[in-house]
């Protein structure tokens, strides 16, 4: 027969799990050895398929962002250590640490190679591929940023939507260093995390890994929201109070002969269906009804010069001085739009030194629709 007691072993991994399982970045560990593994298989697989099945959102968003196709796939995922990742790599890299709220907690890291991350910011900006800079500056690890907030905010909502709770995710804290260099990566080379690396293709110019990092907080509370949706909630057994004294089994006679016997009505009761009167429409006389109950709800009116469309470069070659050209003509009529419906055009003119608009068309529901 097997035993129901704990080995020592399975009772050191339990205090290990309990000593750790409260990280919530990537903290130095206890000591300069290397740990035993603190997330379980289990929550690891878990966690893998939910990823899997929600990167394909960052990969649509990273299209939108660089105006091509975006492929990301999942290439691995295990529980690794600062020097097992680190360990015989070299070059720059970019990490870009994301501080996560709601049902996961600690800091996500996305590390990429730094030319990875010029070619990003490059596609973003609508630049020559031949023409990108040899090291990263501030203005490409900005853009490089968004990509990576626009990308992880999909997969939050992805999860979010997956395990029925709130799942945050800030803007990220970008800077560069060396996998082999002696620089601050805010953490201990022996502390533990779950490791995503993952392969992606876009439009053609980038065909290269990159990583996810998640502590264990993270993982264990995702874990755990994926388990509450998948996991059936237990039937609470019957009891003699809710039973009204009768044990769960057994149907008292009198109560099945009240469930099953037909009510009878009462000797001498007249039964007859019930008759409603015949509703008349009623008419309200026009300039009546209630109308003034909304007469005072306030309406945004705004008056729209003109529109137009911009590269992320266009955009960030901007200056005092720079004129945009917009989609209207010299004299053509601006339109008025309420609560940002189309509702009117007219002509801008002048009242003592402030700008007006005078109405001269009212626009017609058709045209209103087609503009919405």
């Amino acid at each position: 027969m097997k035993s129901n007691l704990l080995s020592q072993e399975e009772i050191d991994q339990l205090l290990r799990a309990g000593a750790g399982g409260d990280d919530q970045s990537f903290a130095p560990g206890a000591d300069g050895g290397r740990p035993d593994r603190v997330i379980a298989g289990e929550d690891l697989e878990q966690v893998r398929q939910c990823i899997a099945e929600t990167i394909d959102s960052a990969a649509s968003t990273l299209g939108v962002l660089l105006s091509g196709e975006v492929k990301i796939s999942i290439a691995g995922c295990e529980e690794k250590t600062w020097a097992e990742l680190r360990e015989g790599r070299t070059g720059r890299v970019l990490l870009a640490d994301v501080e996560m709220g709601g049902a996961l907690t600690g800091t996500s890291r996305i590390v990429m190679s730094e030319r990875m991350a010029i070619v990003i910011a490059g596609l973003m900006m609508g630049l020559d591929m031949n023409s990108l800079p040899e090291e990263l500056n501030d203005l490409y690890a900005s853009a490089v940023g968004e990509a990576v907030n626009q990308m992880l905010s999909s997969v939050a909502t992805g999860i979010s939507g997956k395990i029925k709770q709130r799942v945050d995710m800030m803007p990220p804290a970008t800077r560069l260093v060396n996998w082999d260099g002696d620089e601050d990566w805010g953490e201990g080379g022996d502390s533990s995390f779950l490791c995503l690396s993952y392969n992606i293709e876009a439009t053609g110019v980038l065909a290269e890994d990159f990583w996810h990092l998640l502590p264990p907080s993270a993982v264990s509370g995702l874990a755990r929201g994926i388990r509450s949706v998948t996991q059936p909630s237990p039937t609470p057994k019957p009891t003699a109070a809710s039973t009204g004294g009768v044990t769960a089994g057994t149907v008292a006679p009198a109560t099945a002969a009240a469930a099953v016997a037909p009510t009878a009505p009462a000797a001498g009761v007249a039964v007859r269906p019930v008759q409603f009167g015949q509703l008349q429409p009623m008419t309200i006389p026009p300039g009546e009804g209630n109308m003034g109950l909304i007469m005072d709800v306030p309406m945004q009116v705004t008056v729209e010069l003109g529109r137009t469309r911009k590269l992320v470069r266009e955009i960030l070659d901007l200056a005092p001085g720079a004129v945009m050209e917009l989609d209207k003509l010299a004299g053509e009529p601006v339109d008025v739009l309420v609560n940002g419906k189309l509702i009117a055009k007219g002509e801008v003119v002048v009242i003592d030194e402030n700008f007006a608009v005078k109405v001269t068309d009212i626009v017609g529901v058709l045209e209103r629709a087609v503009k919405s």
